[in-house]
């Protein structure tokens, strides 16, 4: 081995060759992220004068950033934490009226550098910026969270984005898209934006009128096509059919003539007999069975349209990538 870590094979790849895989150049970047935002922070004077006020800002960006409780600081954990593995310059105390005031001071800092950062990037009597309003789901806890971006190309041709804002959303107080009434009185009556469709949605709108995933369809047959593969996938996902030993174990607890059970286990003798008389009944048909070259050119349509998403929803200055690949969509597939 080579270093102890790395075999000589991968070595030989990466060195001679320049082939690493998809997650060592994932590690290789985080780390290279990780590393410019250490120094960063260790750039502003403010570490090199007050480190207790540094430590309170960290401590309470760790605190809103993962949604902790402001009295975090307070615990006795983080109190035996903060006297053994922490120096004295930096043992800064941290309680709700601090967290407080240090999240007022951050908001105000940030503020005032993207206002800066703004007004150096803007091209005289053009209009420069695009403001979009995005929507984030929660991994842990599944709350969405309605969000302001600015997308911009800098001074040095590079393109930005900044997050300006978040807020909590409520799915049953409005439609979370884009065309929904909510997004765009905030965008238009409230920011006093204009408002514009992004490529996604009118290829969206496009798709559904084309495939008559609408109200009033002018495309009957492929509305019912829609239809069946909706109720196919319903079926195949939703509902599990069992023996009737199962029906009647529902009845008994009262829980009504059902056919799904969550956590259901039968005794191998039982998994058996369904076994063979599975093997000896008739299988049913698939029910989207004859419709297999109608698929095949649905999904040969709707390959380049996705395309054509990916590239309008990518981080970069995609309108160079996005109206070619519109207009060869339009002269190819349309």
């Amino acid at each position: 081995l080579s270093g102890g870590k790395t075999s000589k094979a991968t070595y030989h790849l990466s060195s001679v060759h320049s082939v690493i895989s998809d997650k060592t150049a994932l590690e290789t970047t985080r780390k290279r992220a990780h590393y410019v935002e250490i120094s960063r922070i260790q750039a502003p004077a403010l570490c090199r004068g007050d480190a207790k006020r540094l430590g309170l800002l960290l401590e309470t960006m760790r605190i809103v950033n993962p949604n902790l409780p402001f009295c975090f600081g307070e615990y006795p954990e983080s109190h035996v934490i903060k006297n053994i593995c922490t120096t004295a310059e930096f043992q800064a105390t941290v309680n709700s009226h601090t967290a407080t005031h240090s999240i007022v001071e951050l908001y105000a800092a940030g503020l005032q550098e993207v206002v800066g950062f703004l007004r150096d990037n803007r091209v005289g009597g053009m209009p420069c910026f695009v403001a979009v309003a995005e929507f984030y789901s929660s991994k842990h806890t599944g709350n969405k969270y309605l969000g302001f971006r600015v997308y911009l190309i800098d001074a040095q041709f590079q393109f930005k984005s900044i997050l300006l804002g978040a807020r909590h959303f409520r799915p049953q107080y409005g439609e979370h898209c884009f065309g929904a009434t909510t997004v765009k009185w905030m965008m238009t009556q409230s920011l006093h934006l204009q408002w514009e469709r992004c490529i996604p949605h009118l290829v969206n709108a496009g798709t559904k009128n084309a495939c008559g995933m609408t109200r009033n369809s002018n495309n009957v047959a492929m509305s019912e096509l829609i239809n069946r593969i909706s109720r196919t996938i319903f079926q195949v996902h939703r509902t599990e059919k069992m023996d009737d030993l199962m029906e009647q174990v529902m009845l008994l607890l009262g829980k009504g003539n059902s056919t799904t059970l969550v956590a259901y286990n039968r005794a191998g003798s039982w998994d058996l007999l369904a076994i063979r008389e599975r093997q000896l009944e008739i299988p049913i048909d698939f029910p989207l069975i004859n419709d297999k070259v109608l698929l095949e050119q649905i999904l040969s349509l709707l390959a380049p349209i996705e395309l054509v998403n990916m590239r309008a929803q990518s981080e970069s200055a995609n309108q160079v990538d996005v109206l070619p690949t519109l207009y060869a969509l339009q002269t190819s597939v349309l």
